[in-house]
């Protein structure tokens, strides 16, 4: 082997590390949209249910202070654009089980301190997915949202990463209860099946058969 080429091995190595992130080197994949492009930090997106049934993701209207994430039943219902920030600035692409999410809905309602989803535990029989900071005096519990894959592969599945947990490093489903006759409130819970979602372009909603904002 030539002395030049031994003496640029290290620097591609270097580089290889460099610009190739853990993901690459645990197996883990880029999360994409439902037409099967990369999700970006950068753009907005839709979430919808995998197999096709009720409608998208939207604040829980029957509340006088609208704070609930709830899935309408109905198709019809118009869904809420988000983005997907990651809390580590890595770069513009979000990889399966690996990047740590705030997801945050594009506009809040007047009552709430913010658009970004939390994990409320207090009024409900498990701990559900709300908006804002403090939601009205209930506890808030710290942690960070990830999106992962599910073995059927029809979609993915969220999941929520506590700061404080046992076994440390934990994180739980979320889910989908019963909430009232207008749609099913996201829950934590690793009692109830993972919600499966698809995620759409905001940009390319052209014929999915669903109204949006």
């Amino acid at each position: 082997m030539k002395p030049t080429l031994l003496a640029t091995l290290p620097f591609l190595l270097f580089a290889l590390t460099t610009y190739f992130p853990l993901p690459f080197t645990q197996g883990v994949e880029q999360v994409k949209d439902k037409n099967g492009n990369p999700i970006l930090v950068s753009k907005k997106y839709f979430i919808w249910p995998a197999d096709g049934s009720g409608g998208g993701l939207r604040l829980n209207e029957t509340e006088q202070c609208p704070l609930v994430v709830q899935q309408a039943f109905s198709e019809d219902v118009k869904s809420l654009p988000l983005k997907f920030i990651p809390t580590e600035n890595i770069n513009d692409f979000i990889f399966t089980g690996y990047t740590s999410l705030d997801i945050v809905f594009e506009k809040k309602t007047k009552c709430a301190e913010s658009s970004k989803w939390v994990v409320v535990k207090g009024g409900f029989m498990e701990p559900w997915i709300g908006i804002g900071g403090g939601v009205n005096g209930k506890s808030v519990i710290d942690g960070l949202f990830k999106i992962e894959t599910i073995r059927s592969f029809r979609g993915y599945k969220l999941v929520f990463c506590p700061t404080i947990s046992d076994p440390t490093g934990q994180c739980n489903n979320i889910g989908r209860f019963f909430d009232n006759e207008n749609g099913l409130r996201l829950i934590m819970s690793e009692n109830f099946k993972p919600f499966e979602v698809v995620f759409v372009d905001v940009e390319d909603t052209a014929g999915f058969g669903r109204s949006v904002v």
